[in-house]
């Protein structure tokens, strides 16, 4: 994800950005992800310009994928770049307050079987100057709940979860046996 606020104000520093997401692998590795980007301007403090934050945000994601729902923000279409699906929407929030962005979105063929298992791998890139908090929580099928003691498990047998400050690029690797 990348963002950019488009307002003439340096209001950055005094938001708090959170990413959530809810990804659910099926038994043919696809994920389907529950994407939520919550912005809060509640920190008071210097503003430099109109009391309004406006921000455009890009989406990027695996090639291919699809997206099924969106609200919170004012879309502004869809296109390719990099090798990858990106989406892109606007938004405006003053000071004292929150908006959600949510994003429904299938990513087909993510997790990759070969004769050790099945393989996933998350990767959430951080932009250079952006401070975002970061929740993943994903879900193997439950065929992984199965696994013979001495096979790859994940988290409590199905769920695994990560929850840092996005610094640097992060990236989660799951394995699973079904």
């Amino acid at each position: 994800m990348v963002d950019a606020n488009i307002s003439a104000n340096h209001v950055n520093q005094l938001l708090t950005k959170t990413m959530d997401d809810q990804v659910t692998i099926d038994g043919d590795g696809n994920a389907t992800h529950h994407t939520t980007m919550r912005y809060a301007w509640l920190t008071n403090g210097e503003v430099f310009g109109p009391p309004t934050y406006s921000d455009y945000v890009r989406v990027y994601v695996p090639s291919g994928s699809s997206l099924q729902g969106q609200q919170g923000w004012q879309p502004r279409g869809t296109s390719h770049a990099f090798g990858r699906e990106v989406w892109a929407g606007s938004f405006s929030l003053s000071y004292g307050g929150t908006l959600t962005i949510s994003l429904t979105w299938t990513a087909k063929g993510v997790a990759k079987k070969d004769s050790s298992g099945w393989h996933y791998q998350y990767l959430v890139q951080h932009q250079a100057g952006s401070s975002w908090r970061l929740n993943v929580r994903v879900n193997v099928p439950s065929c992984a709940a199965r696994t013979p003691t001495g096979m790859i498990r994940v988290g409590n047998g199905q769920t695994t979860a990560l929850s840092q400050s996005l610094v640097k690029d992060t990236t989660m690797h799951l394995d699973y046996r079904c």
